[in-house]
């Protein structure tokens, strides 16, 4: 798994609620050097969410941020292939921020920022 599909999958998931952990197969026990790599996944998610945040003073809103991310789709149970389609075509339309180094879709950046207000 690269680092970009990782940032994105784990801001998908803190921003949804979800776990780190269920990166990895819920079967097999959870061991230390995971949860301190799950630890610096989410600090990774949160710095890379604030510093888009300082940026974008405006989205400092869990309603706001949501608004932007969702528009007027109806979160369903396809909501994280839709996440990651919309993420496919802010690459593809241009539409990415330089956060943190990263180069990241706006949709990914603020994921992490809705991760960030929500930890």
């Amino acid at each position: 798994m690269d680092r970009r599909k990782l940032l994105i999958g784990s801001a998908s998931l803190l921003a949804g609620g979800g776990l780190v952990f269920s990166l990895w197969e819920a079967e097999q026990p959870v061991t230390e050097v995971q949860l301190r790599l799950a630890g610096l996944v989410s600090s990774s998610v949160h710095k890379v969410g604030r510093s888009w945040l300082n940026k974008h003073p405006e989205e400092w809103d869990r309603a706001a941020l949501t608004q932007h991310i969702l528009g007027d789709k109806v979160p369903d149970e396809q909501l994280g292939e839709g996440l990651m389609a919309q993420i496919t075509a802010d690459y593809a339309q241009g539409r990415t921020a330089s956060v943190q180094g990263w180069v990241i879709s706006e949709t990914a950046a603020r994921l992490c920022a809705l991760a960030a207000l929500t930890a």
